[in-house]
């Protein structure tokens, strides 16, 4: 594609009109930039604040600041060969420092080190390896191999067709007046189709070479990340040119993250290193008569029976995970459709997987902060799904047949509109991010509010089950971790609800078995 020019139109007097079209055709055009080929090695040093316009508060919020990181690279771009050394300090979802060593390539990809707070180091995933080399060609865009001598105006990563465009406002590279702006359509769960933006500026050419110091990515208008480059180096090839690739094989990621590259990033920078595909590893344990807990990845969820149809609870990560489910689902309980999806809160690791999800007749169960943005997901359902909104603002009973659930909206400091579910013959809790059962890294903060909140519905007794950890925990052991931190920290346990007529008396047995008071 060829440069494009900003071309303006004035009434000039002719020899002052013509000299005015020389000159803005002269600095128009970016500089001269090298291939491929003729770049060994490339080195430099990055400082980049991190932020994630899905982990916010409430929907719609400003985005959330995530992490701060220092990266030093050595790319080898022509031998598909990099080496990245990171540290990072995640400020969400918990407080940590992570440093890590990687070394990417065709044969193998390896981290070494800290990455993440359930992981480290080993091998690295091919979503996690895409997105890596991707990042670092969108870090040169004159670099770019193809037409015109190096400085094609479009290149594709990953199925991905990147443009570069040149913007009206800024200082660019040397020769040009304005910066290069790179953008894309890719997609977001559960959002959608989103474009993928980002902004270079304060260029510098080292050794034939212009580079942006200065990098800001965006998601539809929401910062995702703000970078700047430093100790630049560039050393160039001495032999005989070869033939630059016509796109980088290295940056092709798997199915599962085609077009959505920049969620991977996401979560490495919230200290997610461990990010694989978690389409095929779904798997149902059972915990409980007609319930089951949804494993085989970072994220759960809960599955519920009744006589006539299914509920489920959360529909994390993305819609591969929901289609493997919806598959097994169907072959586990070809009688029951699935009637009943409860979503915890908004986060994308939790709702991208919903859309699959709202096929047929479906009730939709989210938190009344949250309508709108479950209203903007409904909107792209299929033409034959015929969905119900429920809302709830406080705590409401949901009655599946011969169950009842207990729905209740958690005040919290992570997520408005976050629901925790309780089975109430079980007396078993559903809980996500707050409190994770099994689990060693977890946020007192949070378990504090959601064990007051429950508390003073009378519902703090029983049992927890979570979207992350591992199987159940009593909720002795819960209110024991509080103490730990602080003796203050804990409140008394209010007495359970009495049972309404009806109601299981083993389920009433088993919640004033549990119920404790605690110390002051």
């Amino acid at each position: 594609m060829a440069d494009q020019v900003v071309t303006i139109r004035r009434c000039v007097p002719g020899g002052i009109g013509a000299a005015l079209a020389l000159l803005l055709a002269a600095v128009t055009s970016p500089a001269q930039a090298l291939t491929p080929c003729e770049v060994q090695q490339l080195q430099w040093e990055a400082v980049g604040q991190n932020f994630d316009p899905s982990q916010t508060h409430a929907p719609g919020a400003p985005p959330r600041p995530v992490s701060n990181d220092r990266v030093q690279v050595r790319w080898w771009p022509n031998a598909d060969y990099a080496e990245l050394r990171w540290d990072v300090h995640t400020l969400y979802p918990f407080a940590a420092e992570l440093s890590y060593f990687e070394q990417l390539s065709a044969e193998r990809s390896v981290v070494s080190g800290k990455d993440g707070f359930r992981s480290s180091g080993g091998t690295v995933s091919e979503a996690r390896r895409a997105a890596r080399f991707s990042g670092l060609w969108l870090r040169t865009p004159l670099l770019w191999p193809g037409e015109s001598a190096g400085r094609s105006r479009e290149i594709t990563l990953g199925g991905t067709r990147w443009q570069l465009e040149i913007a009206r406002n800024g200082s660019g590279p040397p020769g040009a007046p304005a910066p290069l702006v790179a953008a894309s359509q890719e997609y977001d769960w559960p959002k959608g189709s989103v474009t993928h933006r980002l902004s270079y500026s304060r260029w510098q050419e080292v050794d034939g070479l212009s580079m942006p110091t200065q990098i800001e990515w965006r998601l539809d208008g929401a910062l995702l990340r703000r970078e700047r480059l430093q100790a630049i180096s560039v050393t160039r090839v001495e032999a005989e040119p070869c033939v630059a690739p016509s796109r980088p094989g290295l940056a092709q990621p798997p199915a599962w993250s085609r077009a959505a590259d920049h969620w991977v990033r996401r979560r490495l920078a919230m200290g997610a290193g461990a990010v694989a595909d978690q389409t095929t590893n779904v798997r149902l344990e059972r915990v409980g008569e007609g319930v089951h807990h949804v494993v085989g990845g970072s994220h759960h969820a809960l599955l519920i029976e009744s006589a006539s149809d299914l509920t489920l609870v959360d529909a994390p990560l993305y819609p591969g995970r929901s289609d493997r489910l919806l598959r097994l689902l169907s072959e586990r309980f070809p009688d029951k459709p699935l009637r009943r999806v409860i979503v915890t809160h908004h986060h994308n690791d939790h709702s991208g997987g919903l859309l699959p999800l709202l096929q047929g007749k479906v009730e939709l169960v989210v938190g009344a902060e949250a309508a709108v943005f479950f209203q903007s997901v409904m909107r792209r359902a299929g033409e034959d799904a015929m969905i119900a909104l429920t809302t709830v603002a406080d705590r409401s009973e949901l009655t599946l047949d011969e169950r009842r659930l207990q729905v209740v909206n958690i005040p919290n400091s992570h997520a408005a509109g976050m629901l925790a579910v309780r089975v109430e013959d079980l007396a078993l809790t559903y809980v996500a991010d707050l409190y994770s059962p099994g689990r060693d890294a977890q946020s007192p903060v949070l378990a504090r509010e959601f064990h007051q909140a429950m508390a003073w519905h009378g519902l703090a007794n029983g049992s927890l089950i979570g979207a992350h950890g591992k199987g159940t925990q009593p909720w002795t052991a819960l209110v024991e971790e509080l103490q730990a931190v602080h003796p203050a920290w804990s409140v008394p346990l209010l007495p359970a609800a009495v049972p309404e007529a009806g109601s299981s008396g083993a389920a009433a047995a088993s919640a004033a078995s549990s119920a404790t008071t605690d110390k002051d």
